[in-house]
Parts: C-alpha cells; structure tokens; sequence
C-alpha cells in the first residue's frame, strides 16, 4: 500500500495511520490488509474517471470509515447499502454459523462511528435489504468504480453482482471479503448468475489471502472487462 505513486505518498502514509487508529475504536470483520488493498486500486484510478463507491453489508461501519476517506480524497461518493438489522430470518439455512439479527450494526451506531473517525461529508446512506434497494440505485444511473460486497450470504451477494455489476466502469471492480463463506462466494462462480446479465462465462474470480498485521486477509474480486475484453469474454 506504501508503495504506490510517490505523488501518493504522503497521502497513503497518512490513510493507513487512520486506518490502524479506526481498528482500534471500531469492531472490525476484515484485515488490515482487505480494505488497504481495496484503497490502493481506488487511488489508483484516474481522477477524471467518473464513478462512486458501494458498501454492501456494512456491519459496525469500520470499513466504512476508512472508504469514506479514501472516498474522500479521491473525490468520490461512498454508498452504504445495508439493512441495518442484522441477518435476515432463515439465514443459519444457509450457513449454520449465521443466525437472525447477528452481525447488526443499527443505522445510528454507524453513522456516529463514521462521524468520529470517516469522512460523513461523502457518505449516503440506503437502508434496507439490498433486493429492494440495490434496484432502486441503479434507477438513478449512478455509476460505480469499486463495490465492496461483504453480505455473507448467497442471495445478498448474488443480488450485488446482478446489479452492481452493470453499474461498474469497465475496468472497476466488485470486491468480496466472501471468501470464508463459500456458498456466499459460490454466486461469483453462478452461471446462472451472470447469465442475467447475458455474461455466458463469468469473469475470472481472485482469491487474494495474505497474512498482514498479525491477521490474515480473506478478499476476492472480479473485475469488469474493458470493452474489447467484454467481446472476447462472451463470444
């Protein structure tokens, strides 16, 4: 993350200081090294390409903070999608690990941590669940850069990648911190899925895992083709 452009460098300095303070103060489920990867491929973006960025499932806000500053500096908008109640009923069907109303951060408790350690000026809020929401997004074009998609569950992601997907610039990427959930992270690999999206052979799924500050990173992503790509991915 250090090393990015040395145009960059006091700035990257700066964020990952922010970064390990907002670890400390807010419960956090990714390693350090899943939200500096995610901000070193935003910093790296041109300015001038237009383009947002989405949180979906955004549990205590901890990787909202540090988004909403990279957010920030970058000149974006940061967009938090979540229902702010937890899991929804039946999850643990899914997943025996997850039960209703686990991992709830409440509307209030999120905005007053990004207010005392984010950037709450580049911040939206949508609540609710993301089959509802995430639709009524993309109704009003917005477009994306980077999605962050950290939902746990298959619906939820398979939801992200239908909607957000075509939201993306090309080149942009949708981000899953999924990888420890692998019917959640088994939508990225759906033919059906992509086939919504008359995406025939689903883009090249990265599983990226690195040990960093003493915890293990758990991130994949997919990243939208360029236009001539896009030809080849569904000749």
């Amino acid at each position: 993350f250090l090393n990015g452009p040395s145009s960059q460098k006091a700035l990257r300095q700066e964020l990952g200081e922010k970064f390990l303070r907002i670890s400390t103060q807010v419960p956090c489920s990714h390693a350090e090294s899943d939200i500096l990867r995610i901000a070193d491929f935003i910093l790296r973006l041109p300015r001038d390409l237009p383009g947002d960025i989405v949180e979906s499932g955004v549990f205590k806000g901890g990787a909202s903070c540090k988004l909403s500053l990279v957010a920030a500096a970058t000149g974006r908008r940061l967009i938090l999608c979540d229902s702010f109640q937890g899991f929804p009923k039946d999850s643990d069907k899914e997943d025996a690990r997850l039960s209703e109303g686990e991992k709830l951060g409440t509307l209030d408790e999120v905005k007053r941590n990004v207010s005392l350690y984010g950037n709450p000026s580049v911040v939206e809020y949508v609540p609710g669940w993301l089959e509802h929401t995430l639709p009524e997004l993309r109704a009003t074009g917005r477009v994306l850069v980077a999605v962050f998609e950290d939902t746990d569950l298959y619906d939820a992601a398979a939801v992200c990648i239908k909607v957000l997907y075509p939201m993306l610039q090309p080149g942009g990427r949708i981000f899953t911190h999924d990888v420890i959930f692998p019917m959640a992270l088994a939508a990225y690999r759906d033919r059906e899925v992509w086939g919504t999206l008359d995406i025939h052979t689903p883009p090249k799924l990265v599983i990226v895992k690195k040990a960093i500050f003493r915890r293990t990173g758990a991130l994949g992503y997919v990243t939208k083709p360029k236009a001539r790509e896009q030809v080849r991915v569904s000749a």
